[in-house]
């Protein structure tokens, strides 16, 4: 569960414990912090839903927590996705 405290002066966001520590996370964390299985999270950062993973070297990669954050911000609820289909981009990937 993830709980936003509004202070005077910026909002503190408070993680599970297992993100607390890190700013980056492995592919499957990434999934697991999205609520997704590894291949439907795959397949949102290939169509653009979900950002690319920050390069930390050659083979190594990692999400940003906050930029993950910021996206799921972006998706849109239940009712709006069904009734518009701004998903629909998507099922192709899956």
């Amino acid at each position: 569960m993830i709980n936003e405290h509004k202070g005077a002066e910026s909002n503190v966001i408070s993680y599970p414990y297992n993100f607390v520590y890190r700013r980056l996370l492995k592919r499957t964390e990434a999934a697991e912090f999205c609520s997704v299985g590894v291949t439907h999270f795959d397949g949102l950062v290939a169509c653009g839903i979900l950002p690319q993973a920050k390069a930390l070297g050659q083979k190594r990669l990692g999400w940003d927590i906050y930029e993950l954050h910021r996206a799921i911000d972006e998706l849109p609820y239940a009712s709006n996705a069904q009734s518009s289909g701004s998903l629909d981009q998507y099922s192709d990937v899956a």
